[in-house]
């Protein structure tokens, strides 16, 4: 899922620092969509609230975040790491890839890969994330984090 979310990404760049969120086409990555989310990118103070998410992460996760921050979200017991990468591909223009596990507050554990990957408007400011995540089996290594893929 996620090396095909990449893959598109890379193809829409072309030869720009990060494609447009108009140049994301739904049906040119449909098998990946029950497991993408879309983030706007809120400048001052830096946000992230969620504009869309993909059934297989609400199924998973335990709720729809649609329409919430990403600061109101429950990433577990140091879960800032996630606003480390997000601000670095914000900042950077750079795609990220994070595998990791936590323990939600309502004890369950959650273990993930995540690829983000930056969206910019003409002038390559970043207004948008795209992202996809899939559950990590059990006793699949954790790999850590990624910055510029």
């Amino acid at each position: 899922m996620l090396k095909a979310l990449y893959s598109n990404w890379r193809r829409l760049r072309r030869g720009r620092p990060a494609p447009a969120r108009s140049d994301i086409d739904p049906n040119e990555i449909g098998s990946v969509l029950p497991h993408i989310g879309l983030f706007d990118v809120e400048a001052a103070p830096r946000r992230y609230r969620v504009r869309m998410m993909g059934n297989q992460i609400v199924n998973w996760y335990g709720c729809d975040l649609t329409g919430r921050y990403l600061d109101e979200v429950d990433f577990g017991i140091g879960g800032t790491g996630t606003f480390e990468i997000l601000d670095q591909v914000v900042d950077k223009i750079a795609p990220a890839y994070m595998s990791g596990e936590y323990t939600k507050h309502d004890g369950r554990k959650i273990r993930y890969e995540r690829l983000f990957l930056p969206l910019c408007d003409t002038a390559d400011n970043v207004t948008a994330l795209i992202g996809a995540a899939v559950r990590l089996p059990a006793g699949a290594p954790i790999l850590g984090d990624c910055l510029d893929i």
